[in-house]
């Protein structure tokens, strides 16, 4: 079964410039310049019923070395279409406090365990979470 969008179901926030933005609040994609996206459903229609989750596959070149392409996985959570849910979870602020978590306190422990591991190294267990200015929408790698 193909979770692919239709191009009408794209929204239009969702676009080549706005993914080229959110990489580029990362140091290390600073530079970056978007190529390519593409966007399906992380999961089915109504599956997911607090929001909207998106998979994006996304093409950049960086701009040192303009020839080869790079290839990076996002998923992109946003409020759900339905009225109802998207109240619920702007007056609960749970976006923000999902948001909260994957850019403060994540890398607070991360940091902690870092310093506390006697020189052993510490892996990342969640996900990065890139800053973005559309409010309501977590973008996650």
């Amino acid at each position: 079964m193909s979770m692919g969008l239709d191009p009408v179901d794209r929204p239009r926030w969702l676009d080549d410039k706005f993914i080229q933005d959110v990489l580029r609040s990362r140091e290390e994609y600073s530079a970056v310049s978007v190529v390519n996206s593409e966007v399906q459903l992380a999961v089915g229609k109504g599956e997911n019923y607090c929001s909207i989750i998106y998979r994006v596959a996304v093409e950049f070149k960086r701009r040192k070395n303009n020839e080869e392409t790079e290839m990076i996985g996002l998923i992109i959570k946003t409020l759900s279409a339905v009225e109802i849910m998207a109240k619920f979870l702007t007056e609960s602020k749970s976006f923000e406090k999902e948001t909260e978590l994957y850019q403060i306190t994540v890398p607070a422990m991360f940091n902690f365990l870092q310093q506390n591991t006697q020189g052993r190294e510490v892996q990342h267990l969640t996900p990065f979470c890139y800053k973005t200015s559309r409010p309501h929408t977590l973008v996650l790698e």
